[in-house]
Parts: C-alpha cells; structure tokens; sequence
C-alpha cells in the first residue's frame, strides 16, 4: 500500500508540474509533493523487501530447529464433483452419528478435551440442565420435543459427562430418531464455554424400539493372545489394550477392574487404566517409566521377561433379576455396559462366554502373554489411505480410510488427533488386523460437498500400541 501510495502521489505530481511549469510557486509546491511521494514509496519498498526476507530465514530457521515438532501431521486432499473447533472439545460420544438400532436404554456419554464445571450441566441434585445439553424426539416435519428429564453423571476427572434418561427413550417397538444438542451454556473449570460455536454441537441416532438386556464382553486384547496354549512374547512397552463388543458405562473405568499379576515374581504391577474408542475400549498403563519414544515423550514398562496374567473382573448380577437375565447389581463391582448389564468374560480367552452373565470369578475375562527384555521403538507410519491424494469425482458419502504399518493404541485416536477439514460431521472407527499387525481407521462422516478440496490430517499425537508416537508423519506420496 506505502509503494503505490507513494509512487501515486510522485506520478500525479509530475504531471500537474507539466502543467504548471509557468506557475513558479506551484511548480514548487509540486516538486516537493513529488519529492515526498518518491521518498516515502522507497522507504515502503526497502521496508517490504527486508520483512520478505526476515520471514524466510523464520520459517526455514524453524523447519531446521525441529525436525519433528509436536504439531506435526500428514495429510491428503482430494476434490469431490459444520464446525471443526467444535471437535477438537467433544473428542467423542455415545451413540455414535447418525447411529442405527441403539437400545432404548442406552446412555448419552460425551468424553472431553477439557474438565467442566459441573454445575453448568447439572443441578446440585444432579438433574440434567436443559439450557446446557437437550435430548429431543425429532418429530414428523422436522420440528423437536419438549427436552427430555435425565440425570447427570461426571468422570473423576469430569472429563466426561454421562447422561441417563429417566425413561427408556422411545416405546417399544417402534423406532424414534433422537436429536442431542450441546450448547454453549457448558463451561469449562476456566469459567470459559466448552465449545466456541455459538450454534453449539448437536448430532441424532436412531432408536431401535428395544431393550438391552445382552451383556457386553471382549471383543479384542492387545498384545493379542495365542488361541493354544503356548504364551507368546511380546515387547514390555506393550500395551494391555482390551476393546469390547459395545461402549461400556464409565463407571466401569476403575483401576481395580483391570488387574494384572506378575507369574514370573509373583506380584501385582502397578498401573492404572485409560478409557477412548467411544468409550468400548481400555487401556492398561504400568507406572514404572523406562523409556522416552522420538516425541521425547515418556514410555512406560511392563516388568521384563515376565509371564503375565490379565483379569478383566466382571460385575455381579441383581438377585432380583429375572433368570437369564445379565442386570448387574448397584453399586457396580466390574465391568458394565450402558444399559447395566454385567461382562460375559468367558474365562480364560473368552472361551466359555454364552451370553450370559454368571458373575465373578466364574466370569471374569482373564489372558496370558509374555514379555521379552527388548523394547520396541519402530514407529508407526501410514501405509494406505483412501480417496487417494488429489483423487477426484469421489463420491460425496465415500468413507475416508487410513491404514497405519502397526497395530495402533485405539484410545489416542479421535477427533483430536484425526481431522477433516473445511469442517463436516464424522466419526471414527478403528479396527485391528491381527493376521497383518496393522489397524485401519474408517472414517464415516456426513455427505462432502460438490466440487470441494477436503484435506484429512492425521496428527503426530497418534499412538501405536507399543507408546511409540506418530512423530515422522510418513504417508504415501
């Protein structure tokens, strides 16, 4: 602006001079206001050519200093013939988006970015707070119900937020779609809103029209087990990883749920358990550090060359339940999905689950591994992803894919860490290939729109499932 603005005063004093020649005052005023004009157009050139370069030597000066910085990603767009801050606060949620046949008695849970102040969400008898989160029957013609009564439950943390309906949702037998709206009436511990957006977050699922009464059980362990009875070995910076067949109740996040015990020295490890995956997953983390991985972040170990045994304790079952029932008693002892109903554990393996709960230490889960004296610090890359880079006339409901070269820790994928942008509605869904130790992320969203460039970007704060992190963001070209 300075270089035109000067150079256009120099110019239409040059040519008024012309005109003026006679005019010896005024061919004075005008050789002055040239001179100015000239004079200030170079000190906004000289200016412009030293921050041009200045910014450079920055930017090449940062790209040297930190070869793998924490915010680091890959990503690949691709063309096709609403808010992403909103995400990065809501990591995920039960019932999923636009979810199919959830049971009547499901819970609604959010898992968060940040701690709340509960008592924007609930009341001090803790009622659920109509101005901060609604659950609305979607009615004929598009048009919402009156906000339905539910009660509130928070994590220890209050990182998460579990709300639980007064009545099963729905009549029996029939479908209802559910609409829940997040506002911006939630705060954060900061006294802040939660989310930025004045419209809030909102999502539906779909009502099945039945109850729950089948009990949840495991689905995967990580570090995956032998079907025989020989005990494989795996790195000690392994993680215990356990993902279930639904999304569990949070109170079923207790340390004590997990247990793990040292064969080899007879004793208990310490450790504690993390929740994520939509809450169907846990994560076992020892206490004792052993390591740092390429993000200088700290690992922790397993004890070494160790025989271990993993219990995963189920809940024990209401007496007032009726027979074949799997209805946990309160308060819950062990694992319990949304609606209450206690793990079918199968024993060893899950060899004797039969779809029913048959309580504690009959119906724990338990699993045998090994651990060798190396770590593991291969670190994971992408070795697929789907649409491909720059790929075009893509469908606009084509689920993006993502195949990492190792089997991954599910619980530090989500909205978080995985992004599409410019915004739109998705969600993520992991699943493992244990023929080919890998895992790949499905990601279901809502309809792109035409002729728009989306860039998926996958963040270096990605795990594997061996603590290693996704810091060299290696991809295909």
């Amino acid at each position: 602006i300075g270089v035109l603005a000067g150079g256009g005063i120099a110019l239409w004093s040059y040519l008024q001079l012309r005109k003026s020649e006679d005019d010896l005052l005024e061919s004075a005023r005008l050789k002055k206001l040239m001179l100015v004009g000239l004079i200030a157009g170079g000190i906004s050139l000289f200016l412009l050519i030293i921050t041009s370069v200045a910014g450079l030597i920055v930017r090449s000066s940062a790209t040297k200093a930190d070869k793998t910085p924490k915010s680091q990603s890959v990503s690949a767009s691709f063309v096709l013939p609403s808010s992403l801050s909103s995400y990065e606060k809501i990591l995920n949620h039960v019932p999923s988006r636009n979810e199919r046949n959830v049971q009547r008695t499901t819970q609604i849970i959010l898992g968060l970015s940040e701690a709340v102040n509960t008592k924007s969400v609930a009341t001090d008898a803790g009622e659920l707070r109509a101005e901060s989160i609604l659950v609305q029957y979607v009615q004929s013609g598009g048009s919402y119900g009156a906000p339905l009564p539910a009660s509130v439950r928070f994590s220890q943390q209050d990182t998460s937020i579990t709300v639980i309906q007064k009545e099963p949702l729905g009549e029996e037998g029939k479908k209802q779609l559910v609409r829940v709206t997040v506002t911006k009436k939630i705060l954060t511990q900061r006294g802040t809103p939660l989310l930025p957006d004045d419209e809030g977050y909102s999502w539906e699922f779909e009502v099945s029209g039945l109850l729950d009464q089948a009990p949840p059980f495991v689905e995967t362990f990580l570090p995956r087990y032998s079907t025989s009875s020989a005990v494989e070995r795996f790195a000690p910076n392994s993680l215990i990883q356990i993902t279930f067949n639904e999304s569990l109740d949070t109170q079923s996040f207790q340390d004590q749920f997990v247990t793990v015990f040292d064969e080899t020295h007879n004793t208990i490890v310490d450790g504690h358990i993390v929740p994520g995956n939509k809450f169907r997953t846990v994560s076992f983390i020892p206490n004792k550090e052993c390591a740092k991985n390429a993000c200088g972040e700290p690992m922790y170990c397993l004890p070494l060359s160790s025989t271990l045994k993993v219990t995963v304790k189920t809940a024990s079952k209401d007496p007032s339940a009726s027979a074949g029932s799997s209805k946990a008693a309160y308060p819950f002892i062990g694992i319990v999905d949304t609606a209450g109903n206690a793990l079918d554990g199968g024993g060893e393996r899950g060899a004797g689950k039969n779809g029913t709960a048959d309580n504690s230490p009959v119906d724990d889960f338990t699993a045998r591994f090994a651990t060798t004296a190396e770590l593991d610090f291969r670190q994971p890359t992408i070795s697929g992803i789907g649409p491909a880079r720059d790929a075009v006339r893509v469908s606009a409901e084509t689920p993006v894919e993502v195949l990492f070269s190792k089997m991954m820790d599910v619980t530090s994928i989500h909205t978080g860490t995985i992004q599409i942008k410019p915004a739109v509605n998705y969600s993520l869904n992991p699943r493992h290939d244990f023929q080919s130790q890998t895992t790949k992320i499905t990601i279901d969203h809502d309809p792109f729109l035409k002729s728009t460039v989306y860039s998926p970007e996958v963040l270096s704060d990605v795990r594997d499932s061996t603590q290693n992190c996704f810091s060299q963001c290696l991809g295909p070209r």
